[in-house]
């Protein structure tokens, strides 16, 4: 096969790749609102116990509670310097809040399944440069050590 014929397949291959990128690619890593980060099963306990025990432990690690709506819980605090290292930009020292969602959810009789999601936002009250970073599967590892709190202030 002559070099022109190659190169007009591979550039036909790479436009179609583009395309296809293009149509579909953002749609693959965008999670769904409804799934959490991290999540525990509570069992034999009541919902009244298990969100007394969400707030408990979120406020001992210095979360403010600053929203509740039924089975679904807000908490924020001011990020540390590992957060302002890893989001902020070096240039401009915009401060960081973190952000954690938990969700209560019945299943069953008595199981409780508690999710949580977590952001971190910079320039939280600056509308021109406030960015919000989803904290993803890497970064779930404190999440995750609070759930397991939760859990063990039950008695689970």
């Amino acid at each position: 096969m002559n070099s022109s014929k190659r190169n007009f397949r591979i550039s036909g291959l790479c436009l179609l790749a583009a395309v296809w990128l293009g149509a579909t690619g953002c749609q693959s890593f965008s999670a769904s609102e409804t799934k959490s980060l991290t999540s525990v099963t509570i069992t034999s306990r009541s919902m009244a116990d298990v969100q007394a025990a969400v707030t408990k432990v979120f406020t001992a690690h210095m979360f403010d509670n600053v929203l509740n709506q039924e089975n679904q819980f807000t908490f924020t605090r001011a990020g540390t310097s590992a957060d302002q290292m890893a989001y902020s930009s070096m240039t401009f020292n915009r401060p960081i809040t973190v952000k954690v969602v938990v969700t209560t959810q019945p299943q069953g009789a008595d199981t409780i399944i508690v999710g949580c999601n977590a952001w971190i936002i910079e320039s939280e009250n600056d509308p021109v440069f406030q960015e919000i970073h989803p904290v993803h599967a890497f970064g779930k590892r404190p999440y995750d050590d609070l759930l397991q709190e939760v859990k063990t202030q039950l008695g689970e």
